[in-house]
């Protein structure tokens, strides 16, 4: 049935979906907009006749040419309709593509006012359709993409001066985006010499667009182009931040060559707050307010200052669940640096403020600890405040260790132990400590996935007798614990851990023994909320001792190290209740994770390199002897460095068997990268596997779970319809 609606109203429906964003076409980045490949918008043609009358226009409005079978499905769908070239107005080439070029520019060419030209040819790529046929256009605005890789060869070096011809002869040409910066190779600024030497003469160009500097200097090739007299500007093509600008506007300035010559606009990020001058110096905020509502209202804006909504936002929600939006680094970093100034400013906003400044403490540089130690056993009021402590190594060392005072003979692992008079503070301290939600040896970071481990070779080490008044003090209110404990030599009580009743995550790395003929090991109910347990290193004892508790909240459990043979007791205890499991890439001969856990869903392989040998995974760790009729997702952490390891890869992904594994959708590597050209895309090894597997339903996705999308071939474009001819997205 076709569609009833007008036309102007299907085409306000259908425009946001297939207009392209003019700074997005525009954009010369080194990795194209358009590399993350969807689903073609010519779909949208197929509807109905009413879309397709509607949308033809659209769809071909802007064309991305990013691959010759593109190229040569454009070309046969304007032989097949001579009037759809003329709806072309915007057209960006990402490559050569041979003759193919003639026919699309001998189409569309009169009607361009926009065109978007890689300089970035590889030897392989012909250029002779677009040198014989940039005659048949005259666009209003030229855009060049350019970057180092290619170097200077005989296609681009004939493309570029066939362009810097151009650029002397077209009409209408007003404006130049072109790409070069102070840091490009010699070879590629053969290139740039090239197009600048042909803008000093262009008798019609008024603009040209420019990257901003890298450093504070412009560009040598302006002088050049500056010697245009039909020039009225050149223009910066990204905003510049706010705290470069006024140095950059100085310098501009105070040169005759770019003064009245180079614009920009500037970043609204980081700018600070235009805040008028009063119109009474002697003013006092507040002065009639009474003091109660005084400290509420300061009070409010000193939990903002302190960043202590972004720290317990994090702290409340976060288990180990990865989120990708989130950036690659600290959350804890903001409380590294509290405004200690606010505190300077008078004696009510140091009242005020001291909550916020002792909220969440880093302890970073070497000394920390001490000096926080000693303010908080000089009041111990502090450790009333206290909600996250984060201690690294470097901070309770009272001194930075010479060449002349380290101590070469002692082993590593004493070399992290803490220092005897940090040991007592720390034992002084945690008593104060009843309200502590966090104590993690370091930064915490939750952004990296597959999980890593936060407990490093250099983490702080706190003494076992520490660990125990821990518990005592703060194990009703402790939600996080990520430290590396020094284990005893006796065997100790599994009862150490009731403590911990609000423990959410988890991260274990202590080999302390655990008396296993205790009585009762553990309370059914101890460790009731723990979520996430990650085990860095453990004694085989551990995961006796928490298979006797219930772990109602359990959901995610990580070994970063080999899984003990006795997992599969704790597996078959637990295993229904998982959500994600983690193991390392040699365990598949002690336990079938599988087998053991029937009802997980996402599964995380870590690959091993222990004696710097690199293993890669074992199909055998995919292998249940029943099918797994719950396992949806993989995760492999893996990374390919030799033509060996390609092949031990492709020999796992071919013996993937979906009749064993009947529910698995999507297989994760979390160091895969999309080839982001034509080029890459023919020489990239994960290509044919991810539509091997897509034959299969199961879809291969990098660390973001963008997964592959098939490319439209050259033996696809030779019988390619009008309607699946237009840009592809």
């Amino acid at each position: 049935m076709d569609c009833v609606l007008p036309d102007e109203i299907i085409s306000e429906i259908l425009s946001p979906a297939l207009k392209i964003s003019d700074e997005i076409f525009s954009d010369t980045l080194s990795i194209s907009p358009f590399a993350l490949h969807g689903h073609s918008t010519s779909a949208y043609l197929l509807v109905c006749k009413a879309w397709l009358r509607v949308s033809t226009p659209l769809l071909y409005n802007v064309v991305i040419l990013r691959s010759k079978a593109q190229a040569e499905a454009l070309e046969a769908a304007l032989e097949s309709n001579k009037d759809l070239g003329s709806f072309i107005r915007k057209l960006r080439v990402e490559g050569g593509y041979g003759i193919t070029m003639r026919t699309i520019l001998k189409a569309s060419g009169p009607n361009i006012t926009d065109l978007l030209l890689t300089l970035a040819i590889w030897s392989s790529d012909a250029v002779s359709g677009l040198c014989q046929s940039l005659s048949l256009v005259d666009p209003i605005r030229l855009i060049l993409h350019d970057v180092g890789g290619p170097g200077d060869n005989k296609q681009n070096l004939q493309l570029t001066k066939k362009v810097a011809e151009y650029i002397q002869l077209w009409k209408r040409l007003k404006i130049v985006d072109i790409p070069f910066t102070l840091g490009w190779s010699t070879s590629n600024m053969n290139r740039c010499d090239v197009i600048c030497e042909a803008l000093k003469t262009a008798p019609s160009v008024e603009e040209v667009i420019i990257p901003v500097p890298t450093f504070m200097a412009m560009p040598p090739y302006l002088a050049k182009i500056r010697q245009n007299p039909v020039l009225k500007r050149v223009t910066l093509k990204q905003p510049v931040p706010w705290d470069w600008a006024l140095e950059l506007r100085a310098y501009i300035d105070s040169d005759p060559l770019f003064k009245d010559l180079v614009k920009f606009s500037i970043s609204d990020v980081d700018r600070p707050p235009e805040i008028a001058p009063p119109s009474n110096p002697l003013f006092t905020p507040m002065d009639s307010v009474p003091q109660d509502v005084q400290d509420k209202i300061w009070s409010r804006i000193f939990y903002f200052v302190f960043e202590v909504d972004v720290l317990e936002e994090h702290l409340a929600s976060d288990i180990n669940i990865f989120r990708s939006q989130e950036p690659i680094r600290d959350i804890f970093i903001e409380s590294q640096f509290p405004s200690l100034s606010t505190m300077l400013v008078s004696k009510q906003f140091k009242r005020l403020s001291t909550p916020y400044f002792y909220r969440h403490v880093v302890l970073v540089e070497y000394g920390d600890f001490d000096r926080f130690s000693a303010a908080l056993l000089g009041d111990p009021c502090i450790g009333k405040h206290l909600i996250s402590l984060a201690v690294t190594q470097d901070a309770v060392m009272p001194e930075i260790r010479d060449s002349a005072s380290y101590n070469f003979e002692e082993s590593e692992e004493e070399q992290h132990n803490m220092p005897p008079k940090a040991q007592e503070h720390l034992l002084a301290m945690l008593p104060l400590l009843d309200g502590l939600v966090s104590f993690t040896g370091g930064f915490y970071n939750v952004a990296i996935y597959p999980p890593q481990p936060q407990i490093y070779h250099d983490t702080l080490a706190m003494p076992w007798i520490a660990f125990q008044v821990l518990a005592s003090a703060a194990g009703a209110t402790l939600r996080r614990f990520c430290l590396q404990v020094v284990p005893p030599v006796e065997a100790q009580s599994p009862l150490v851990l009731e403590p911990f009743s609000a423990l959410r995550s988890m991260e274990w790395k202590c080999l302390v023994e655990f008396n296993l003929e205790s009585t009762p090991m553990l309370a059914p109910g101890a460790l009731a909320n723990l979520e996430c347990i990650s085990l860095v290193d453990y004694h085989p004892s551990l995961l006796d001792v928490l298979a006797a508790a219930e772990l109602p909240a359990l959901r995610r459990l990580f070994f970063h190290t080999n899984v003990a043979r006795n997992a599969e007791h704790f597996l078959k205890r637990h295993g229904s209740k998982l959500t994600e499991l983690m193991i390392v890439t040699v365990d598949s001969k002690d336990v079938n994770v599988l087998d053991a856990c029937p009802d997980l869903p996402v599964l995380i392989c870590c690959t091993h390199d222990t004696d710097t040998k690199y293993v890669l995974p074992s199909i055998e760790l995919f292998t249940p002897s029943q099918p797994h009729l719950r396992l949806t997702k993989i995760v492999l952490d893996v990374s390919l460095y030799s033509r060996k390891e390609e092949q031990t890869m492709e020999k796992f992904i071919k013996a993937i068997d979906p009749s064993l594994l009947p529910a698995l959708r999507e297989i994760q590597i979390s160091q895969l990268f999309w080839p982001a050209t034509e080029r890459d895309i023919a020489k990239s090894v994960w290509v044919p596997w991810a539509e091997y597997l897509l034959a299969k339903d199961i879809k291969l996705t990098d660390p973001d779970g963008r997964h592959w999308t098939p490319r439209l071939s050259t033996v696809k474009a030779a019988r390619v319809s009008t309607l699946r001819a237009g840009r592809r997205r």
